[in-house]
């Protein structure tokens, strides 16, 4: 069972629940540095993804025109001619500009990948090449986490900004202003899709309240007693 792990703002905590979910048993997908989190870990698989096209400039060719720079719109070349991989995006802009054919595309990386032993679970760790996409890689490596999760017979866990097709849903919120407006959000597009659905408030920054008939687990900072018991409440939710 695939469960998803939103939350529409960095420092939430989700990172931090997913890692202590995964040390339990759990699988855990995500683009966030998961590892730091893990109190240990062992890495038996890492992948890298070669499946994005960039520019290459072939110096022998080139008479520079400085064509192909006006003609990329993502500034991905320099005066200097030189093709910044991190905001090429892989068009022909370029190769078409240029009229005596400098312009090659290799295939380049876009992503890597780390299968990890953490505690009684997995964590699956996914770092995505500056400017590109994270959630088709992560849609793509749920075939991963599928089948880790089969090998630890518990549900895994996947961080997105979409419900999806989940049977379950959870969106972890600390403080802000747009607190109340993802919420709404959050509960119609669990309502349309059938999933059963929870909110996690994070209490680092002090008590939150919502307005909600969803289930509210709280979440204590890390040092706290009662975090231990919170990281069962949601996980035992996942489970039932």
């Amino acid at each position: 069972m695939g469960v998803s792990v939103l939350s529409p703002m960095g420092g939430s905590g989700k990172t931090l629940l997913l890692a202590e979910l995964a040390q339990r048993g759990f699988v855990a997908l995500t683009a966030s540095p998961i590892s730091l989190f893990l109190r240990s870990y062992e890495i038996l698989e890492r992948h890298e993804i070669y499946d994005v096209l960039k520019a290459r400039i072939v110096a022998d060719r080139c008479e520079p025109c400085y064509k192909c720079v006006e003609a990329c719109k993502k500034g991905a070349i320099t005066r200097d001619l030189r093709v910044v991989e991190g905001l090429c995006e892989g068009c022909p802009a370029c190769a078409y500009a240029c009229p005596k054919g400098a312009i090659k595309f290799v295939q380049a990386k876009g992503a890597e990948y780390s299968i990890m032993k953490a505690g009684k679970g997995y964590a699956v760790e996914l770092r995505v090449e500056p400017g590109l996409r994270e959630e088709p890689y992560l849609e793509g490596l749920k075939g991963v986490a599928k089948r880790l999760s089969e090998d630890a017979g518990a549900p895994y866990l996947v961080e997105g900004s979409r419900v999806g097709g989940s049977r379950k849903a959870l969106l972890v919120l600390r403080s802000s202003y747009s607190l109340e407006e993802r919420l709404r959000e959050f509960e119609e597009e669990a309502g349309k899709a059938g999933a059963e659905a929870a909110v996690v408030l994070n209490l680092y920054r002090g008590p939150i309240r919502v307005r909600t008939s969803l289930p509210v687990f709280e979440m204590p900072p890390k040092e706290d007693p009662a975090f231990e018991d919170f990281v069962e409440e949601v996980a035992s939710w996942i489970l039932r």
